[in-house]
C-alpha cells in the first residue's frame, strides 16, 4: 500500500478502495491480490457516487474519481462559495444533498445540482468550524462532531444540540 497513514477506506465488489493524507490512493483488487495506484493523496474520506465514480474529499476539495478510467475532477467552488481548508469527510444525504466537513470553513452543504450551497459555520451557532465527521439519522437530523464534542443540527431550521 502507498500510504502508512490511512484515513479512508471504501469497499465494493472486490475492490478495496485506500485513502490517505501522504501516499497515493490505493485500489486493492481482492480476486487477484493486486495493487493499482492513483497519483492522489491528501485524503480524508471515499464515498460512492454516480455512474461509476467515487466521491472524494481532501486537502484540494471534492473530487469526482472515475473508476474506469482513473481520472479525478477536483472541485472547490458551490454556488458563491469557495474553498480554502481542506475536506475532511463528506455525505450524501436522504436528500441529495452533499455535505462537506471542512478543517476550518464549517459544514457545507452542496445542492445535488453542484450550483447551490450554503456554509454553517460558527456564526450559525455551530461550536467549532473544524468538523471530523457527519451522520444522518434516521429522522433526517445531522450529528457533526468537532474536537470538543458533537453537535445535533436538527429538523427545524436554525435548531444546534449540543451533546453532552
Amino acid at each position: 500500500m502507498a500510504t502508512d497513514y490511512v484515513y479512508a477506506i471504501y469497499a465494493e465488489g472486490d475492490y478495496v478502495w485506500f485513502g490517505g493524507i501522504e501516499g497515493e490512493f490505493t485500489r486493492y483488487d481482492i480476486r487477484t491480490d493486486t495493487y493499482t495506484y492513483y497519483p492522489i493523496d491528501c485524503i480524508g474520506d471515499i464515498k460512492p457516487g454516480k455512474g461509476g465514480s467515487l466521491l472524494i474529499a481532501g486537502c484540494s476539495g471534492l473530487a469526482v474519481f472515475d473508476k474506469k478510467s482513473g481520472d479525478t475532477q477536483w472541485h472547490q467552488t458551490f454556488g458563491d462559495i469557495s474553498l480554502h481548508y481542506p475536506v475532511r469527510c463528506l455525505m450524501q444525504s436522504s436528500s441529495g444533498d452533499i455535505w462537506l466537513a471542512t478543517d476550518g470553513e464549517g459544514l457545507i452543504r452542496v445542492g445535488p445540482d453542484g450550483k447551490e450551497a450554503h456554509a454553517y459555520t460558527v456564526d450559525d451557532n455551530l461550536v467549532s468550524n473544524s468538523i471530523n465527521s457527519l451522520l444522518e439519522d434516521k429522522r433526517r437530523a445531522y450529528l457533526v462532531q468537532y474536537g470538543e464534542g458533537i453537535v445535533l443540527l436538527g429538523l427545524l431550521p436554525g435548531y444546534y444540540h449540543q451533546c453532552q
